[in-house]
């Protein structure tokens, strides 16, 4: 099966059942599928047709949505873009793709067409197969360069089998697409939707009071959200959340603090573990497991598989893996081994099975030859009082090699020695940072992800500072 014909088979199965809810009205399947397809003619009027990538740099908007299942339609590749990008890295993403048109709009008619060659107004039919890309998505870019990895439409329908298998749906279930539609997470939940042919929500922005207001109103029974996010919906009222079955949180470490809160707010919290390339999550702890499991990412979902190697690092295998990066096969041949990705990731496979993440490979500090996670310094520090978030890289050290330094955000007063002293009593000597600077805000990108490449730089701004 491929993307459009999942779309069929949902206006077939609840033709006059809404499918997508936004603004204070909703569309049914059956009108879904009718905008869709109406799209796909004006898209193949373009020119637009099976293989042809087509970007996508559009608001949270139901014509979105449209857009990008008419995309499917066709066969073509989308290949959504975050609109806050700087526009010369936007021109760079789309020329790398050789896209065919960028639609920018709420309707074709804003789409502008950059290369010429194909046939205006072919039939519109669905011609994709399982193995044939379905999205091309830019990696985030925290530690370098984004890459765009292409994922075919068997690994997306795949990748919303495993979850609907961990996570059920009933009647009048309905998903929150709390998350952007040019990220894995947020194009996950549109597939999701249509393989239950159950309706999506779409948030105006993803604030906390419109996604708190979203719930009130629109009932949603499931949620993605990163740390961030629900780190404001636990600050709104105490019964915020009586309809969520489910909340999967990732998209980067959760921390303990925020976890255990939801617990007593009575919040459903599955942690979870995935990336851009194995169409989002491979690894979910559900709620209700065992205490001592908090802070893990559980288990590998169905269709997927992991394994640690003896340097600690995590592969992942299964069928929603994605097919490589764009137009780059050294980069693709350093990550895909014998069927195996190779995550970047350093972790560990607990007593139970369970699967610990503790950094980055990228991000590890090598201090005299002691191995240092950022994560588990980080942990630490946000339990100080007055630091609200914490970012901990490796700076240059001749004698050491690497030490660890750390930028803080402050909530109140917040004395950068008095930092250093409480985690003197809570960290190895190598762990310790050796410098603790407070900044505003973190650099972050569209999901919350620290850019760590940023950190350095921003440290030195922050000592040169009066």
């Amino acid at each position: 099966m491929h993307l459009g014909g999942l779309l069929s088979r949902a206006a077939r199965r609840e033709s006059d059942r809404p499918a997508l809810w936004a603004e204070g009205s909703y569309l049914t399947w059956r009108q879904l599928k009718g905008r869709v397809q109406e799209r796909a003619r004006l898209l193949a009027a373009l020119g637009v047709g099976p293989g042809d990538r087509v970007a996508v740099v559009m608001p949270h908007r139901p014509e979105t949505v449209e857009t990008l299942w008419a995309i499917w339609w066709l066969g073509a590749v989308a290949v959504p873009l975050d609109p806050r990008l700087p526009q010369a890295e936007q021109r760079r993403r789309i020329e790398a793709v050789a896209a065919r048109c960028l639609l920018t709009g709420p309707a074709p008619a804003d789409a502008q067409v950059l290369c010429q060659g194909a046939k205006a107004g072919e039939p519109v039919r669905q011609r994709a197969r399982s193995a044939d890309p379905a999205v091309i998505i830019f990696t985030s870019g925290t530690t370098g360069s984004a890459k765009g990895a292409v994922l075919s439409h068997g690994a997306l329908l795949a990748s919303a089998r495993q979850h609907l298998a961990l996570s059920g749906v009933e009647e009048p279930d309905a998903w929150l697409a709390s998350l952007p539609l040019f990220h894995v997470g947020g194009l996950g939940i549109l597939v999701r939707s249509a393989m239950a042919a159950i309706p999506a929500a779409l948030p105006e922005d993803f604030s906390a009071e419109v996604m708190a207001d979203a719930i009130r109103r629109h009932r949603p029974s499931h949620i993605s959200l990163v740390a961030q996010t629900l780190d404001r919906l636990l600050r709104g009222p105490e019964d915020g959340f009586p309809s969520l079955r489910l909340a999967l949180v990732g998209g980067g470490p959760t921390p303990l603090g925020l976890l255990a809160e939801a617990t007593r707010r009575g919040l459903p919290v599955a942690t979870t573990y995935g990336l851009t390339e194995t169409a989002s999550q491979v690894a979910v702890l559900p709620p209700g497991s065992p205490p001592h499991l908090t802070g893990s990412a559980g288990w590998p979902l169905s269709l997927s598989q992991l394994r640690v190697d003896g340097d600690g690092r995590i592969w992942v295998r299964g069928r929603t893996l994605f097919s490589g990066y764009w137009q780059d096969e050294a980069a693709s041949r350093q990550v895909l081994r014998d069927g195996w990705l190779l995550t970047g990731d350093i972790g560990r496979l607990g007593d139970d099975g369970e699967l610990w993440v503790e950094s980055r490979q990228d991000d590890l500090i090598i201090s005299g030859g002691e191995k240092v996670s950022p994560r588990e310094v980080e942990e630490v520090m946000v339990g100080c009082p007055g630091v609200r978030e914490a970012a901990v890289f490796g700076h240059a050290d001749p004698t050491w090699g690497q030490v660890p330094w750390a930028l803080v955000v402050a909530e109140g007063a917040c004395d950068p020695r008095a930092v250093i002293a409480y985690c003197q009593d809570r960290l190895t000597p190598y762990q310790l940072p050796r410098v603790v600077r407070v900044v505003p805000e973190l650099p972050k990108g569209a999901l919350g992800k620290i850019r760590r490449a940023e950190l350095p730089a921003l440290a030195e701004a922050a000592g040169a500072a009066p």
